[in-house]
């Protein structure tokens, strides 16, 4: 509803500011230091390579435009993102929206309709041979602070859950300024 009284509608795809300001973040973020400079002088010392090819982009309109190369992070909820649709309904997740969309569920398990617990999880894409991620939030605090806790936890995340090619995690958003979360529950 605009500020005039009238409805307002577009044909375009769009990303909430908070989501799209931490996707962005992740283009430099996945870097590691080059082994062996660690003892070297000056500027060689801090020399980082890029772990990956990082492509932030709005989700596709349609499922069958989402790349089938690729590790993936979905963004968002299910009623929003063609890619997290396509997760909830044909990947099984453990933690996906309530029927409602008024919250999110644990399979089996925890059941959160604060607004501002959001979730990280990492299922197998066996049919591409990829890990998909999907992060979202009943708000966009919630799915911003989870997207920023994965992207400041990468590693982290992938130390804990190494033997595991799933993994779910509800994140509470502890911080709006500087945004932050912190693990609620996981489940494996």
């Amino acid at each position: 509803m605009g500020v005039y009284g009238g409805s307002f509608s577009f044909a375009s795809s769009s990303i909430p500011i908070k989501e799209a300001m931490v996707a962005q973040k992740f283009r430099g973020a996945l870097l590691s230091p080059l082994p062996g400079l660690s003892e070297q002088p000056g500027l060689l010392r801090s020399l980082a390579i890029n772990e990956f090819l990082v492509e932030v982009a709005p989700s596709p309109l349609e499922e069958s435009d989402i790349p089938k190369d690729g590790a993936i992070i979905a963004v968002g909820s299910a009623a929003f993102n063609a890619a997290s649709n396509w997760i909830e309904r044909d990947m099984k997740p453990r933690v996906k929206f309530t029927t409602n969309n008024t919250g999110i569920e644990f399979t089996p398990g925890a059941k959160y309709t604060d607004p501002a617990v959001g979730f990280i999880t990492r299922l197998l894409d066996e049919k591409n041979s990829r890990f998909v991620f999907y992060v979202a939030g009943p708000s966009e605090e919630a799915t911003a602070a989870s997207l920023q806790y994965l992207l400041e936890n990468w590693h982290a995340l992938e130390k804990r859950f190494r033997s595991k090619n799933t993994f779910a995690v509800a994140v509470r958003v502890i911080s709006t300024s500087p945004l932050r979360g912190q693990i609620e529950t996981y489940a494996e």
